[in-house]
């Protein structure tokens, strides 16, 4: 059972290059990746992306001796409200340049704490924002199957309880048998309010 809280993650992944991929952990602060510790230099052969994140994972990648790492995002000049810049990550994609790409598109208009106050806003402010919020979506799953048909990784976190797993294109890539589910409290792994306390 699927519960409000926590933070829910797609994943692909395998043994590739001689590296193993254990698990694959998002949240707002940290990520971590479990890899074979019998071939410590081989993570270098793996490039990684991230898509609507500012450098965060990919930074953390590099330090560990990744190289080719890159993000796409407002802070790194793309709109993916413009098609011509989703076209361009796509071009990218399809040419072979990101092993592994991890996608978190923004959540907000998928959270079940929209649906308490939406019925109070001008209905077409909520139609247009849930619009965007499914362009944005459906996009991350276009470059996740962008990378499956290339037989390459992926990672995609989005809360828990969001509306955005019961959506077809999200459903699409869940229901495939070598798509993996994860469900985790971000707390463990470190993740707390402003005021200090541990929180999901």
């Amino acid at each position: 059972m699927r519960m409000l809280g926590g933070s829910g993650c797609l994943f692909r992944a395998n043994k590739f290059a001689n590296m193993d991929v254990v698990s694959i952990q998002s949240d707002s602060t940290s990520s971590e990746m479990v890899v074979d510790a019998d071939e410590p230099g081989c993570i270098a052969m793996i490039p990684f992306a991230e898509i609507y994140s500012s450098p965060r994972i990919s930074i953390w990648c590099e330090q560990l001796g990744l190289r080719g790492c890159t993000s796409y995002d407002l802070d790194s000049g793309e709109n993916f409200c413009e098609p011509a810049d989703r076209a361009a990550v796509c071009a990218e994609l399809q040419a072979g340049e990101c092993r592994f790409l991890g996608c978190s598109n923004p959540c907000t208009v998928f959270s079940l704490a929209q649906g308490f106050t939406k019925y109070k806003r001008d209905p077409a402010v909520v139609h247009r924002e849930w619009e965007e919020g499914m362009l944005h979506l459906r996009f991350s799953m276009m470059c996740i199957e962008l990378q499956i048909a290339a037989s390459r990784f992926f990672f995609f976190e989005h809360p828990l309880g969001a509306l955005s797993w019961q959506q077809d294109c999200v459903r699409r890539i869940s229901d495939r048998s070598d798509v993996h589910f994860a469900e985790f409290d971000q707390c463990s792994y470190g993740l707390v309010c402003p005021r200090g306390k541990p929180i999901r």
